[in-house]
């Protein structure tokens, strides 16, 4: 799905408010098993959108914020392994294939399928999840694996047997409906700041008028949010 379907998408929280939901605490875990040490880290900055009425999700995190039992297997993370300051996100915009009922409490086994963009690489996905509507509260679970190779991300060779060649990636948010008013719209456009210029940024290498474009209808509908 392209960014600007994503924005497009965006637009209708100010026509149909009642089918946008927001998630900005989005807590997302990795492990890598390896024959010298297990790595593992989490982050709880992960942003997310997720439209009821289409089915769409969109979601980033931003690398620098996973956080790792030691602070040389974090530097080493960020400089050596993922080119955070290159790459500052991982991005996942698809759309959920089943329909879910967010009115009616239950699980529902779901798969979501889209674009995967780590380390700069986009590849096409399909995830497997759980999502869950409690109390009228929604919630959605995934785990997956991520191999490195797909992403182009190189294991230095000094450290390759330190690091499983695939990441196991496991993900869990709590979404909020959007509401359409002053307040709200000031609190969740971070989540679409977030989002959008991650989602823009993977494409800097692109037309430079497509991205002042893209850029220029992203800025079009935080303004309409605020006046809303």
């Amino acid at each position: 799905m392209k960014l600007i379907s994503i924005l497009l998408a965006w637009i209708t929280v100010f026509q149909t408010g009642q089918d946008i939901y927001v998630c900005k605490t989005a807590k997302v875990s990795l492990f890598s098993s390896a024959p010298v040490e297990d790595i593992s880290a989490t982050s709880t900055k992960g942003a997310s959108v997720f439209n009821a009425s289409t089915g769409e999700l969109a979601f980033s995190v931003p690398i620098r914020s996973f956080e790792f039992p030691k602070s040389l297997m974090q530097e080493h993370f960020n400089t050596e392994y993922m080119d955070s300051d290159k790459f500052p996100t991982a991005t996942f915009k698809g759309k959920i294939n089943e329909h879910v009922d967010v009115t009616k409490d239950g699980i529902t086994t779901i798969t979501a399928t889209g674009d995967l963009t780590v380390h700069g690489v986009t590849k096409p996905r399909t995830v497997t999840g759980s999502f869950v509507v409690k109390s009228g509260v929604i919630s959605m679970t995934s785990t997956f694996t991520v191999k490195c190779a797909d992403h182009n991300i190189t294991i230095p060779t000094i450290v390759f047997h330190n690091i499983a060649e695939t990441i196991k990636m496991d993900v869990s948010a709590t979404y909020s409906p959007y509401k359409k008013n002053k307040q709200t719209a000031k609190q969740h456009e971070e989540v679409f700041d977030i989002i959008s210029f991650a989602c823009v940024e993977h494409r800097l290498n692109g037309p430079k008028r497509r991205y002042r474009k893209e850029t220029r209808l992203y800025r079009r509908v935080i303004e309409c949010a605020k006046y809303r």
